[in-house]
């Protein structure tokens, strides 16, 4: 056989090889959590920081990725084409294109990319050094195809800060919650209570609390036996206490305080005064911000 046809055949491999891995290197990275990224980059994983630092300028990343990928696939189908012509003639032409196409869309589209999609966050990984070097080195070339992309965009009136930042970090956040939920691995009270964080600025005291006529509280004229044995049987250790009806709330009682004062007193309730070290109650507003609430 022909060293140059051996040797063409395998620049075509390599070609293939080479534009897999760029397809592949996409969908790792553009799908795999920065959070977790963050979270290697503090174990002091070297790797997870060079994936965070392409992630971070995301359009040089992609154009280095496409230039890459469209000069090996350009180069594999002109390859394929000249070795398929030299053995067949014309004819070459017609099967350069039905190999070249089933070629790229098997091994360096579907196969690579769904290879990555499935474990993005180790592709990621395992790619970034040499995608990071493929960057650097088309650094020049992908500079100027963004500015001339930037001057095509505001040409047409679409400026190049429109496009990002979509959805706000809540949003994404909470776009993710739910995709976890749909994909069964937060359950919904989990996806209810992340939300409910995410929504804390506009949430109302009102919406979180229990209405006064469905708390568990004790009457404070109660004899102090009763007033101990309820208190005792309750599951919570902060009481209300209420005199005349049960929406007029007197005090707290903490069933810390009541142990001590059973304590001193060496059990016997006779000698103990509720009114003594029963806390003062205090009232918040019903239309007051739980965020706001929770930090004072």
């Amino acid at each position: 056989m022909d060293i140059s046809l051996i040797v063409s055949v395998a620049t075509i491999f390599l070609c293939f090889v080479v534009s897999g891995f760029f397809s592949g290197s996409e969908t790792a990275v553009t799908a795999t959590s920065r959070a977790r990224m963050n979270s290697l980059i503090k174990a002091g994983d070297d790797r997870a920081a060079v994936v965070d630092r392409l992630l971070s300028n995301r359009e040089r990343l992609i154009g280095g990725i496409l230039i890459g990928n469209n000069v090996v696939n350009t180069g594999a189908a002109a390859l394929t084409t000249g070795v398929l012509l030299s053995l067949f003639g014309e004819a070459g032409i017609l099967y350069a294109t039905i190999i070249v196409s089933v070629l790229v869309i098997i091994f360096c589209e579907i196969l690579p990319k769904t290879i990555a999609i499935n474990q993005p966050d180790k592709v990621a990984l395992l790619v970034s050094r040499p995608l990071s070097a493929v960057v650097s080195a088309l650094g020049p070339i992908i500079i100027v195809i963004e500015a001339l992309v930037r001057r095509i965009l505001n040409a047409i009136g679409v400026r190049d800060a429109g496009i990002r930042d979509i959805l706000s970090g809540i949003d994404e956040l909470r776009c993710q919650v739910d995709l976890l939920h749909k994909e069964g691995e937060v359950e919904k009270a989990e996806r209810d209570m992340l939300e409910g964080l995410l929504d804390l600025e506009e949430i109302t005291v009102e919406d979180v609390m229990i209405h006064r006529t469905e708390m568990q509280a004790i009457n404070i004229d109660l004899p102090i036996e009763q007033i101990v044995a309820e208190a005792l049987s309750l599951p919570f250790t902060r009481i209300p206490l209420w005199r005349g009806s049960p929406g007029n709330v007197v005090g707290l009682l903490h069933a810390k305080d009541l142990l001590r004062e059973l304590h001193a007193a060496q059990g016997v309730s006779d000698q103990l005064r509720i009114e003594d070290f029963a806390r003062k109650p205090w009232f918040i507003p019903e239309m007051n911000g739980v965020r706001a609430q929770l930090l004072s």
